[in-house]
């Protein structure tokens, strides 16, 4: 049943409040549900206070906005970097821009990775260590015995919970800066 305009923004307005998103994402977030509420797309209701976000909220385009304001990039530069799409993340860039070495490229793709997801939203917080594991698998990175001692040793850039294959990570301030900066050199060219 559609939703009238008053409702559809109360709708909207109660998602990005009980989101507790940060300012910059705000307006962005109040957009795109409001879009989708007048659209038909979502049909709820009430909005679920703590609930889960829904990843069909996450469209390409605004799951790319919502990281291009964190990273201080283009959305049209990421777009050369990550798909982004219906609650999946995918790395594209080149095998050759990634670092040879399986420590090295399990911190990066741990890094864009994380910070793909949970930038763009589709992550509310934290991000299973599955969806690293499957990139360096995909990039023929992935060292079976020391891919948990890899990520370990990140540093500050991540926080840790859970064990075994349930553990996930969130990106710290520094985890941030550092995904921040390895973005910005991907975007920037060279090889």
């Amino acid at each position: 049943m559609p939703v009238g305009l008053d409702e559809a923004i109360k709708i909207a307005h109660g998602a990005v409040l009980e989101a507790e998103l940060p300012s910059p994402f705000q307006e962005i977030a109040f957009g795109e549900v409001l879009r989708y509420v007048l659209a038909g797309s979502v049909q709820f209701d009430r909005i679920n206070p703590g609930g889960p976000t829904s990843p069909t909220l996450v469209s390409e385009a605004s799951g790319l906005h919502l990281l291009a304001s964190r990273v201080d990039a283009s959305a049209s530069a990421l777009a050369d970097l990550f798909d982004i799409s219906e609650g999946s993340v995918s790395l594209h860039v080149a095998n050759a821009r990634i670092a040879s070495t399986k420590s090295k490229a399990t911190k990066e793709i741990a890094l864009l990775v994380a910070a793909a997801r949970q930038g763009s939203g589709t992550d509310e917080t934290w991000t299973s260590v599955d969806h690293i594991r499957e990139t360096l698998q995909q990039y023929k990175r992935y060292d079976t015995n020391n891919f948990a001692a890899y990520l370990k040793a990140t540093g500050d850039a991540f926080n840790f919970r859970g064990k075994g294959s349930s553990t996930e990570i969130r990106l710290t301030k520094i985890g941030w800066e550092m995904a921040t900066n390895l973005i910005q050199s991907l975007v920037g060219g060279g090889s």
